[in-house]
Parts: C-alpha cells; sequence; structure tokens
C-alpha cells in the first residue's frame, strides 16, 4: 500500500476541499477514511476521504511521454459492462489520437473516469477499466459519450 496524496480544489459543501486520497490504491482507503474522520472542523474546508466527482468540461492536460499533452475527452466513446455483483468493466475509446502513447491513453482515460466519477466510485465501482483505440462494431451501439458518465450510469444516482 503506497502513501495517500492529497488534492485541494473548491468545494461543494463549502469554499474549500481537502482530499486525503488513497491515490488509486482501494486498499488504502480506511486509512484515509480513518484520518479524514479526524480532521478538525474548520470554517470554509471539507475534508475528503478521497478525490470528489468533478465539475468540469472533460479538457485536462497529462504530462505524457513525450511532454505535456491537451486532453479533450468530451466526444470520448465508452461501453460499461455490468456485473451481477454491481461492479463495472468499462471500455473507453480514445480514438485515433496519436499523442497517446499506449501508457498515455491509460492514464487519460483514468484521469477522465475519475472525474466523472469520483475517486471512490472508480475504486469500488469499476473491476477493469480499458483504453483502447477503437470500439468493436458491437461496442459502438451500445456506446455512449463519456460526458454521460457519472454516478446514476452506475446505479448511484
Amino acid at each position: 500500500m503506497g502513501c495517500p496524496a492529497w488534492e485541494i480544489g473548491p468545494g461543494n459543501e463549502a469554499d474549500w476541499f481537502l482530499a486525503i486520497s488513497p491515490d488509486g490504491d482501494e486498499r488504502a482507503l480506511p486509512l484515509t477514511q480513518a484520518i479524514v474522520s479526524a480532521a478538525p472542523s474548520v470554517p470554509g474546508w471539507e475534508f475528503l476521504p478521497h478525490r470528489p466527482k468533478k465539475s468540469w468540461d472533460l479538457r485536462f492536460e497529462i504530462d505524457g511521454d513525450s511532454g505535456p499533452i491537451d486532453i479533450d475527452a468530451r466526444a470520448w466513446p465508452f461501453v460499461a459492462y455490468r456485473y451481477p455483483d454491481g461492479l463495472y468493466d468499462l471500455v473507453v475509446s480514445v480514438g485515433d489520437e496519436t499523442r497517446l502513447a499506449p501508457g498515455d491513453r491509460e492514464l487519460a482515460v483514468r484521469i477522465a473516469v475519475e472525474g466523472q466519477l469520483g475517486e471512490q466510485a472508480l475504486l469500488t465501482k469499476i473491476n477493469e477499466l480499458e483504453a483502447v483505440v477503437e470500439l468493436s462494431a458491437e461496442q459502438v451501439s451500445r456506446s455512449r459519450p463519456l460526458v454521460d458518465l457519472g454516478p446514476a450510469t452506475l446505479g448511484d444516482g
């Protein structure tokens, strides 16, 4: 288990939030939850045990293998496969994005999905997250744009 990470941003319940994040490690959620439960009450701040869902337009920048890469994931299609236990596999197509090496694709898709769902849902509801260049014909017929992905898509809202 790695060390928790942190993130600061505009809050939903207060002016600002401080997220003590498990940094992608589901096993660290109990630790970050314990840290946040011990936090004092501070006016204007909310404390979270994971990165929250973002209020954003799915545009961001990553530090790719070849330097900074501007990402616009608004039109990326995705397909969700639900298992009987309530977990999901997500397949997200980045299209013919030649600037994205395979590792960059994985990072960009993870950032986009985490931003849409929040880190806790990504860690507890998503079994597998796959970044692909192209969806199959069957997947295209079932796909939706990534802007439609949210907690309600996964039965949480």
